[in-house]
């Protein structure tokens, strides 16, 4: 009577051993995922305040720089030649707060996907020379020279809203990072492969640690420390 009952007793202590067993490793595989995802998050949440704080310091510069020359304007009355400079830093000023504010919709638009794409034909060469016009001002500022050089005829099937938003973040980038060097060359090249176009961005400026290649498209992701930059930027390189 008893050998059937032990034996009972045996084979549920091995199930329950287990069973016991196999929650365990669930439980801790399980807290091992919350951790990390707990750490991702925390990650991306630092990496979002830093993102949001250089965004806030670089929106400093130019509005103050409006406002000194706002204030200028209305205290006195300038020489034509005081009022034309005043006018074109309050024009590039201008510009540069547009830049950024475009930089940041169109960054929400493609994460949220509400970017709608309509291909057309694009002349990359006109489409880069507009971008080195548009980023004159700021290079000159870096003591950074852009140069185009792409033919005349290269032309690609491409939505143009798109094709200059990505010309003009890399060649922004650049600027900053051939600028952080102390001055330099940004060369905007294309060229036809199988069917398709190569299009490069060049600088010799100060790059980036090979380590941190895999990082650059991550979400909010900039090398280094964001609160202790010295280039700025809105965009991720």
């Amino acid at each position: 009577v008893l050998q059937p009952i032990e034996e009972e007793r045996r084979r549920r202590n091995h199930q329950d051993g287990w069973e016991g067993a196999h929650i365990h490793v669930v439980l801790i595989g399980g807290l091992a995922v919350l951790a990390k995802a707990l750490h991702q998050d925390a990650v991306l949440r630092r990496r979002q305040r830093n993102f949001l704080a250089a965004v806030s310091h670089e929106f400093k510069s130019p509005l103050a720089s409006l406002q000194l020359a706002a204030e200028t304007l209305a205290l006195r009355d300038p020489t034509p030649g005081d009022r034309g400079r005043l006018s074109e830093r309050m024009l590039h000023d201008l510009k540069r707060l547009q830049v950024m504010v475009s930089n940041i919709l169109e960054t929400s638009r493609i994460e949220e996907g509400r970017m709608a794409l309509a291909p057309e034909r694009v002349t990359l060469a006109e489409e880069a020379e507009s971008t080195v016009e548009e980023c004159q001002v700021a290079a000159t500022d870096h003591g950074v020279r852009v140069e185009c050089d792409i033919a005349e005829g290269l032309a690609v099937n491409a939505d143009p809203v798109a094709v200059r938003t990505v010309l003009r973040n890399l060649v922004d980038n650049a600027v900053k990072a051939a600028g952080a060097a102390g001055g330099g060359k940004v060369v905007i090249g294309a060229a036809a492969r199988d069917g398709f176009v190569d299009v490069t961005v060049s600088d010799n400026g100060i790059g980036f640690p090979p380590g941190e290649a895999k990082k650059l498209f991550e979400k909010f992701y900039r090398p280094g420390n964001e609160m202790r930059r010295e280039t700025q930027g809105t965009e991720r390189r």
